[in-house]
C-alpha cells in the first residue's frame, strides 16, 4: 500500500491505510480521517491557510476544516463543480483550478466563491487548470494547452506565447521557473512571461 505525502509549509499529511497530519514539520501526527466525509484516497491536495484552518482538495470535491484536520466540511456545493485539480493561496485569497471550468477563488475561507476567468477562454470554453503557482505579486497558471499570467490577482488573465500540451505542475529554483509539461521541462527566468525548453546537454 503506498502512501501519498503532502507538504504546505510546517503541514505534512500522510494517506497511508488513513489520514495523517502533523503540523509541526513531521515531529508528531495525529490521525484525522474520523469526521473527514470522503475516503482517504480521494485528496489531491491540501493547504494550510490560517493557523487552525486547513483546505484539501479531493476528486470529488473541496473540503474545509478550521481545528486542524480534527472535523471536516465539504463546501463543494458553493461551487459549479467537484473536480478540484490544484489549489493556491495569494494575498489571502484561496483559489481552486478545476477541470473544465477555470479557477475560482474565496477571500473569506470558502463561505463564497467568485470565478476568475477572464482571458482564459480557448476556443469558447474555459480549460483545465492543472497548476497555479506565485512569482513576486504575479499569479502562473498551467492549463490543457497554454501558460496564462495574471498581475491583478487573477482578476484577468494572460496567456505567453508558448503552446505546449498540458501544463501540469510548476517549480521554482532560485530565480527561476520550471514548467513541467506533456512535451518536456520549461524555464522562465522573468516571472513566467517568457519560456524556454530546457534540454538535456
Amino acid at each position: 500500500n503506498e502512501s501519498e505525502l503532502f507538504i504546505s509549509g510546517d503541514t505534512m499529511l500522510i494517506a497511508k491505510g488513513g489520514l495523517y497530519i502533523s503540523i509541526d514539520a513531521g515531529n508528531s501526527f495525529n490521525q484525522f480521517s474520523n469526521g473527514m466525509p470522503l475516503p482517504q484516497n480521494e485528496v489531491t491536495q491540501i493547504l494550510k491557510t490560517t493557523t487552525t484552518e486547513l483546505i484539501a482538495s479531493t476528486s470529488t470535491g473541496v473540503l474545509k476544516s478550521n481545528n486542524n484536520g480534527s472535523t471536516w466540511t465539504d463546501i463543494s456545493e458553493k461551487i459549479s463543480t467537484t473536480e478540484i485539480a490544484c489549489l493556491s493561496v495569494f494575498n489571502n485569497q484561496i483559489l481552486l483550478g478545476t477541470e473544465r471550468l477555470g479557477i475560482f477563488s474565496t477571500s473569506d475561507s470558502g463561505n463564497t466563491f467568485i470565478k476568475r476567468n477572464a482571458g482564459l477562454e480557448f476556443f469558447g470554453y474555459y480549460q483545465s487548470i492543472w497548476d497555479i503557482t506565485v512569482s513576486g505579486n504575479r499569479l502562473i497558471a498551467g492549463t490543457d494547452n497554454e501558460i496564462f499570467y495574471s498581475d491583478n490577482m487573477g482578476a484577468a488573465w494572460i496567456h505567453v506565447n508558448l503552446y505546449p500540451n498540458g501544463v501540469y505542475h510548476f517549480e521554482r529554483a532560485g530565480t527561476k521557473l520550471y514548467a513541467g509539461t506533456s512535451q518536456g521541462i520549461y524555464l522562465s527566468s522573468d516571472n513566467g512571461i517568457h519560456w524556454s525548453e530546457v534540454r538535456n546537454g
